[in-house]
């Protein structure tokens, strides 16, 4: 299965689940100019409230697709099987600001661009927190799959971890809460796994064996303290592609060292799932967004 439908087939089961929630009051901005970096000019799509002063908890939302595929439209346009609306308007909903990023994909963009631009995505919001009546206060973060390594990445990692860049340099790129859907969290754990090469090549540029130091510098799981965002983790216990090892790891650290953290496993699920299975990892979803992020 390539990495391509995966990401689709997360999709569908996110958007499933979303149109359980009714679509009201929800105002969007798309296209909107975030970074330049290299030649390459960055957009997002943000939905809000259309009602209240806020300001409100914000969100920000990263795709899948191996590092390599997706765009940020995955989670901000209808899907026309469901018709109930995107991601974001979900969330936003639900009495927050959701952004979804693009961010450079490999092979052109190796790592660790991607999570650069994450973090300027997040510094982009604090910058503008006025004009979208955004807290800066309260800000989590959302991503499945690759996306979720990436916002894994954003609730572990500092300024001195060398990530963040000039862009709005007087903003913080910290995320008070991460909600991470089956991400790779240790990346030496493909060490000699026949996806090692297919999965890692384009974006890492090789193997563990040849750069075990790279491949520790891009795993979440390096990142770990005790300042680390708390994280709900969800991961099916058949996923074939990250193994659910990442998450129980992760997770079993970070509660190790006294960071709030959960862990919802979807028993015989794989990279995704859909159904009743979908509306139960959602709701959890908002349940602990709410708990962490709104007072």
């Amino acid at each position: 299965m390539t990495m391509r439908i995966l990401a689709m087939f997360v999709l569908l089961a996110m958007t499933a689940t979303a149109g359980a929630v009714p679509l009201t009051k929800v105002r969007l901005h798309r296209d909107v100019l975030f970074s330049e970096v290299d030649g390459v000019r960055l957009r997002l799509d943000l939905a809000m409230p259309a009602e209240g002063d806020g300001p409100f908890p914000a969100v920000i939302c990263l795709h899948g697709g191996g590092w390599r595929s997706g765009e940020r439209q995955d989670l901000s346009t209808d899907n026309k099987f469901f018709g109930h609306g995107s991601l974001i308007e979900q969330i936003a909903a639900q009495g927050y600001v959701a952004v979804s990023i693009s961010y450079r994909l490999a092979p052109r963009w190796k790592f660790p661009a991607q999570i650069i631009d994450a973090k300027t995505g997040v510094r982009w919001m604090r910058a503008h927190a006025k004009d979208y009546k955004i807290d800066p206060e309260r800000i989590g973060a959302v991503g499945l799959s690759a996306g979720g390594h990436l916002v894994c990445l954003l609730g572990t990692t500092e300024r001195g971890d060398g990530f963040d860049t000039a862009e709005y340099a007087d903003q913080s790129s910290a995320v008070q809460a991460v909600v991470a859907f089956f991400p790779p969290t240790d990346l030496t754990l493909y060490a000699d796994n026949p996806l090692e090469e297919s999965l890692f090549g384009s974006w890492l540029g090789g193997i563990h064996r040849k750069q075990p130091e790279l491949f520790r510098k891009a795993s979440p799981i390096t990142y770990c303290r005790k300042t680390t965002a708390p994280t709900q983790f969800i991961h099916g216990t058949e996923d074939l592609l990250v193994a659910i090892d990442h998450s129980r790891t992760m997770h079993a650290k970070l509660k190790d060292i006294g960071v709030k953290t959960n862990l919802l496993e979807m028993p015989g699920e794989s990279h995704g799932w859909l159904g009743n299975k979908v509306k139960r990892s959602t709701d959890r979803m908002f349940a602990f967004l709410d708990e962490v992020l709104k007072p």
